[in-house]
């Protein structure tokens, strides 16, 4: 729960940070929800790295397919300080 804290305030940061619609945030938490109580998203959960990847790649998705802002994977990668490569990002959103 306390992750899942941290990820909710790091995405309504950048939300902030980009413009996005504030609705994003709670869109790509409840991706995020849902993909953690999926057999593959409760594997996630067990490892803090992995559960931030899933958040970060929530709210890529959610960004895509709702906001009217345009943001390339590169920068998400970038917004998480060298984490995680782009690649990394892509590849969750396939799960």
């Amino acid at each position: 729960e306390e992750s899942r804290e941290k990820m909710c305030l790091w995405t309504f940061q950048v939300a902030d940070f980009c413009d996005l619609k504030r609705s994003t945030v709670g869109v790509a938490m409840n991706f995020l929800d849902r993909f953690m109580c999926t057999k593959t998203g409760r594997r996630q959960i067990r490892n803090k790295k992995s559960y931030q990847l899933a958040a970060m790649t929530s709210l890529y998705l959610a960004i895509k397919l709702f906001d009217t802002i345009e943001i390339e994977v590169e920068f998400m990668a970038e917004m998480s300080r060298g984490a995680y490569e782009a690649d990394q990002i892509v590849e969750m959103e396939k799960h």
